[in-house]
């Protein structure tokens, strides 16, 4: 942590943004895009477990009862699992790991 080190890093940093034209703050964009979109999927969902009785019935496997909290979090569990293999396909794929 010597302040060369830092300084040749952001340098190194700020180059790296320059010649690939990207802004420092472009992830953010994605977070300002995306949290709406989700909280637009999620409330419709959530209204539509209180007034769909079918809910209660409907299911599958382990999930008979749509309206109750996943007591062994397996569908969290699951699409965090699918995430983190997507991402780490992708930087693979696209060689950011080398």
């Amino acid at each position: 942590m010597s302040p060369t080190g830092v300084a040749e890093v952001e340098a190194q940093k700020k180059r790296i943004y320059m010649e690939y034209s990207a802004a420092i703050y472009t992830q953010l964009t994605r977070l300002f895009i995306q949290a709406p979109v989700f909280v637009s999927f999620l409330l419709p969902i959530e209204n539509t477990v209180e007034k769909v009785a079918s809910f209660q019935t409907g299911g599958a496997s382990w999930f008979i009862d749509l309206t109750i909290v996943d007591a062994f979090y397996i569908l969290p569990l699951l699409a965090a699992i699918s995430c983190w293999i997507t991402v780490e396909v992708h930087i693979r794929r696209y060689s950011l790991i080398r």
